[in-house]
């Protein structure tokens, strides 16, 4: 079966290679009620490679852009914020408020990683000869895992910091959620690739 929430790799939204789905499971009924590709070693890799070709160009992006996006994902979760809430309550029969509070406090952790993330470098010292410096540089692409749990929260997590201090990032969600891939259709609908 073919996946109404495609993943978000190299810019665009495709499907598992393999073609291959599988069912999010509402654990109060028991019953599917969708479906997520099923990625495998050849998605993995190739979002590996296109997070290291776009980390060419996003860590040397200024702050200010970054943050720009950040600030554009936030608005996009913001007008999406029922949706992401209906579906962390289905996929884990959490109550409806709750949700509600992770998809908020995504919102919110955006909006501090855009005021607040910028890391400037420090002088630790200087004398006669030198000025000895601590110098900060995106590192490179981040892999995370997330746990089924708080999609939401643990996502962003790992994604935020990273993608604000100029690294990319490639996530590989709990196979039984969709939101994480909701996630990465609202980043990508807000331009943010």
């Amino acid at each position: 079966m073919v996946s109404d929430h495609p993943m978000l790799i190299a810019g665009e939204l495709v499907q598992s290679s393999s073609g291959l789905s599988d069912p999010v499971v509402n654990p109060a009924t028991g019953e599917n009620f969708d479906y997520v590709p099923h990625g495998t070693r050849e998605d993995l890799d190739r979002a590996v490679d296109a997070s290291a070709e776009a980390f060419k160009t996003w860590s040397i992006t200024p702050f200010e852009e970054r943050a720009a996006c950040l600030l554009k994902f936030a608005e996009e979760v913001e007008k999406k914020a029922d949706e992401l809430a209906k579906a962390v309550t289905m996929e884990q029969g959490k109550p409806l408020a709750n949700a509600m509070t992770e998809v908020t406090g995504l919102v919110d952790r955006c909006k501090y990683y855009a005021e607040n993330g910028e890391i400037e470098d420090e002088t630790v010292s200087e004398d006669d000869n030198a000025v000895y410096k601590i110098v900060y540089q995106a590192r490179g692409v981040v892999g995370g895992i997330a746990p089924w749990n708080f999609p939401i929260s643990t996502v962003s997590g790992k994604i935020l910091p990273a993608t604000i201090t100029g690294n990319t990032v490639v996530i590989k969600p709990s196979p039984c959620k969709r939101n994480d891939i909701t996630q990465s259709r609202i980043w990508f609908s807000s331009g943010s690739q």
